[in-house]
């Protein structure tokens, strides 16, 4: 069998499948970029559940018609420069494949500090001028059109939907000091203010039953220092508020989600003797640790994290 080269745009469809499974892939890297850009106002609107269109509207720094220019090729990034950057992470994005990923599965348009950018895989990406807004507009068109062989696997639309609603959610909890709005089919699911306090977000943003008086929030940090190697609040029910599964308890780390089993026992043993036999609390961590102590750069979508050592936070 010869080796050959394999051509670009087959080689970028491959690479955008590590970061582009499904619409709730591009909401989770869209909304990463517009909270990365200092947002405080973040707006997600989906037609036909992600398929047909995903845009993300912020009124973060913007983008100037060099940085449109380049942001979709690979590895295009503005978050770091060397490699002991990755020790020092302090944004959600970093890997530079989300938009160039993106814009090889669907038609991507960007549209900031007065221009207007049109993504290509294989040339020159077209740019025009147009009105000056404050932020970005990120627009995802007829995903996977150019891919059905992805696009047959894509569960229905109303599946798809959670999946991006959840998504929305789970980006929208760490941050309960901007405003963020889910808009799908033209109807508006989420509209979450501003000036939240962490309970009041986790509640409203997870559309829980109980009220959020029936919450506490639980503080601690790793010493005295100004700089603690690591601080933490959780959010957690009271006793009667229970479920009988773990799936109600969230773990986030410098504002990332992820699956650490470690952490969701520490909880669990936290809560052992004040609920109910077989029953689990909702809660979610939100978890502030120096960057040089864990390495978000093992997993394609940072949903496992390696810890230096992870016994005084457990």
């Amino acid at each position: 069998m010869d080796i050959r080269i394999l051509p670009g745009n087959i080689a970028n469809m491959i690479a955008a499948g590590e970061v582009v499974q499904r619409p709730a892939s591009v909401v989770k890297e869209l909304m990463e970029n517009a909270v990365d850009a200092g947002a405080t106002q973040v707006s997600v609107i989906l037609t036909d559940a992600g398929r047909t269109l995903i845009q993300v509207i912020d009124n973060g720094c913007g983008m100037t018609k060099d940085d449109l220019q380049t942001c979709a090729r690979p590895h295009s990034t503005s978050k770091i420069a060397t490699e002991t950057d990755l020790l020092n992470l302090t944004t959600l994005g970093f890997r530079g494949e989300a938009l160039s990923s993106i814009a090889a599965v669907c038609r991507l348009s960007i549209t900031s500090g007065g221009w207007k950018m049109r993504a290509s895989v294989t040339e020159d990406h077209i740019i025009e001028q147009t009105a000056v807004l404050d932020g970005t507009i990120v627009q995802a068109e007829g995903l996977f059109e150019n891919f059905p062989a992805r696009r047959v696997f894509l569960k229905r639309p109303a599946s798809e939907g959670i999946l991006c609603k959840n998504t929305f959610v789970e980006k929208t909890l760490p941050c309960p000091e901007k405003s963020f709005r889910f808009v799908s089919d033209g109807t508006i699911k989420l509209d979450l203010p501003a000036g939240q306090t962490l309970t009041e977000r986790f509640v409203k943003a997870m559309e829980l039953k109980e009220s959020p008086e029936l919450f506490y929030e639980i503080s601690a940090r790793s010493d005295s220092s100004d700089v603690p190697d690591w601080s933490f609040k959780i959010v957690i029910g009271e006793p009667g508020v229970f479920r009988p599964n773990k799936k109600d308890i969230y773990i986030f780390v410098n504002g990332r989600r992820i699956t650490e089993y470690s952490l969701v026992q520490a909880i669990e043993y936290g809560g052992q003797g004040y609920f109910p036999n077989g029953s689990f609390p909702v809660a979610a961590a939100f978890i502030q640790i120096n960057p040089a102590l864990v390495d978000f750069n093992i997993h394609p979508a940072k949903r496992e994290v390696r810890f230096k050592d992870i016994s005084a936070l457990h």
